[in-house]
């Protein structure tokens, strides 16, 4: 896809996914700008999620993660934000950050899976709702992810007493 078909696509996507989208020029300029990262995630040559947002001085903010609502539920938000985060570490990011709003449900727990933390809240940021912001750490986690891993890997080597047979 050219720049343009890019941009189109992001822009069908976000009327499939919020109630209230980016313009088509907010996404032109998106797609055109040196820092953007832009992920469209597509199944076969069906264009079904999207992530974007910029990387600036190692840090990276993600401005919008959307999956059209035909095909959530399978996973696909989390595979588009790895390979959102993915993207912005190799150019650079330490540090990412994002806002939600707190009423939702799905986008907090996807981010509390993915190690992201609630760092504040802007009240009535939203008018009729909150603003979550989380933040991940690329250096903490790698760290935290690697014990865990460590971890897990200790438990399944321990047999249970009680189980055998």
């Amino acid at each position: 896809m050219d720049k343009k078909e890019i941009a189109q696509t992001l822009f069908e996507l976000e009327k499939a996914c919020f109630s209230e989208g980016w313009t088509l020029s907010a996404l032109e300029y998106q797609v055109q700008n040196e820092n953007s990262v832009i992920v469209v995630k597509m199944l076969g040559e069906n264009p079904v999620g999207y992530a974007f947002g910029t990387v600036i001085c190692g840090e990276a903010e993600l401005y919008r993660i959307g999956v059209h609502p035909e095909f959530r539920g399978r996973g696909l938000g989390a595979e588009t934000l790895g390979e959102f985060l993915a993207e912005c570490t190799e150019k650079g990011a330490e540090k990412f950050f994002l806002e939600v709003r707190s009423r939702n449900a799905p986008a907090v727990a996807l981010y509390k899976r993915a190690v992201f933390a609630r760092i504040a809240v802007r009240k009535g940021y939203y008018g009729d709702d909150d603003a979550l912001i989380f933040e991940k750490n690329v250096r903490q986690n790698i760290g935290s992810e690697k014990a865990d891993s460590d971890r897990k890997a200790n438990e399944a080597q321990r047999v249970p007493h009680g189980n055998l047979q």
